[in-house]
């Protein structure tokens, strides 16, 4: 199955925000024990290491059929903070693991986090 040109941009997005977060390690498609995440990055934070990962959502139905797959990961499976990133609406807080933070891109300006993922 390919990415559509949204999900591309939004990848893309991503990495350049990493960047800017001072992730100096960025990846994308990374094996993970629950499938593969579209963004991975880690940096160094004082002497430790923290690692994020990003999973892109820019269909409604991509997301609610994997919807309950993600809402019973627990601890650091795929890094020590966990990400959507989607278009602004169609993934709401509520809706997500308690531990997962979530991202919303317009397609123009900058990202706005919308609840803070756990460390």
């Amino acid at each position: 199955m390919s990415k559509s040109s949204l999900h591309q941009q939004h990848q893309d997005r991503i990495i350049d925000y990493l960047y800017d977060k001072s992730y100096w390690i960025i990846r994308q498609e990374v094996p993970v024990p629950i499938g593969v995440c579209d963004v991975w990055g880690m940096k160094s934070n004082s002497g430790n290491y923290d690692s994020i990962a990003v999973e892109v959502k820019v269909s409604r139905n991509d997301f609610l059929s994997r919807s309950s797959k993600y809402k019973q990961v627990t601890g650091c499976v795929m890094a020590n903070r966990t990400y959507f990133m989607c278009p602004p609406g169609l993934i709401i807080p509520t809706e997500i693991n308690p531990d997962w933070g979530l991202l919303w891109w317009d397609g123009s300006g900058r990202i706005v986090n919308k609840k803070q993922a756990k460390f």
